[in-house]
């Protein structure tokens, strides 16, 4: 089965649109930290420790969040790491916007790190896993990914 043209834009879109969305995720993770320390230094410290655990829950779930796409769908799961994802954005919005609460703020960093750190691993691989299907039902996936 070959892709047609109509099948062929939304494939891109998709391509597009989930490249547009990981580089706003990784500018999360290293911008708003930043920006949250450089407004309030007192909580450089939390930044680092929330970019460890961030990554630290990022490694551990990357194969259980594969796992759990072939269960339970790609889908569900990249629209569930997108939640995670979206809610960790809010969160660091939140503490940029009560920076001055120490407590609060420190809260909201930790929040972050954590949403992030479990959405992250959710959409990376059921959003590849998915995208890659697409691509293997065409004729070997030549015409998917041509420009």
């Amino acid at each position: 089965m070959s892709l047609t043209i109509t099948q062929e834009i939304p494939l891109r879109r998709f391509g597009i649109y989930n490249a547009l969305f990981q580089s706003a995720v990784n500018y999360n993770s290293i911008v708003f930290r930043v920006v949250v320390g450089i407004l309030n230094p007192t909580l450089l410290k939390a930044c680092a420790l929330i970019t460890f655990i961030e990554f630290t829950l990022n490694c551990i779930l990357e194969i259980p969040a594969g796992i759990i796409a072939d269960r339970y769908g790609r889908a569900r799961v990249a629209i569930v790491g997108i939640s995670f994802v979206i809610a960790g954005l809010l969160s660091i919005l939140l503490a940029i916007t009560f920076r001055n609460h120490i407590i609060l703020c420190t809260t909201l960093i930790i929040l972050d790190g954590i949403l992030l750190g479990i959405g992250k691993p959710l959409l990376s691989g059921s959003a590849e896993a998915f995208y890659q299907s697409i691509i293997e039902r065409s004729d070997g996936g030549i015409k998917a990914v041509r420009s």
